[in-house]
């Protein structure tokens, strides 16, 4: 059974004219512009500095210093007992034509006759620290 609504809407669609498609204008073609020539570049680009170490480098051999382990005043004995209140301190200058960064002060015990000796150590660079 058709309802009403249904049956209008029938009609309505059989006797209304059938719409047209709205169409745009073509717009009229106007030449393309001509783009202006790149410029031209030099072919060959100043080489670049390679960074880093270069190929084959021989490695220096760090400066050897004597340094003599640190002895008790009273036997000269080298053999000591742990470190123990170690102060390190950023005090730079130089000796014997070394320069140094830090100094530490490490006191410990001989192992030998027991006297409390305080060494003292020149740091070259904060990495020995």
């Amino acid at each position: 059974m058709s309802t009403p609504r249904t049956a209008a809407k029938k009609k309505a669609a059989t006797t209304a004219a059938p719409k047209k498609r709205a169409t745009k204008k073509a717009a009229p073609k106007t030449p393309a512009k001509k783009k202006a020539a790149p410029k031209k570049r030099p072919t060959k680009k100043p080489a670049a500095k390679k960074r880093g170490r270069p190929k084959g480098a021989k490695t220096n051999p760090p400066d050897e210093m004597l340094v003599m382990p640190p002895a008790c005043p009273e036997c000269g004995s080298t053999e000591h007992n742990g470190y123990f209140n170690v102060r390190t301190h950023d005090l730079g200058g130089e000796r014997g034509g070394r320069k140094y960064a830090r100094v530490r002060w490490r006191d410990t015990h001989c192992a030998e006759c027991g006297t409390l000796r305080r060494e003292k150590v020149l740091l070259s660079s904060a990495r020995d620290a």
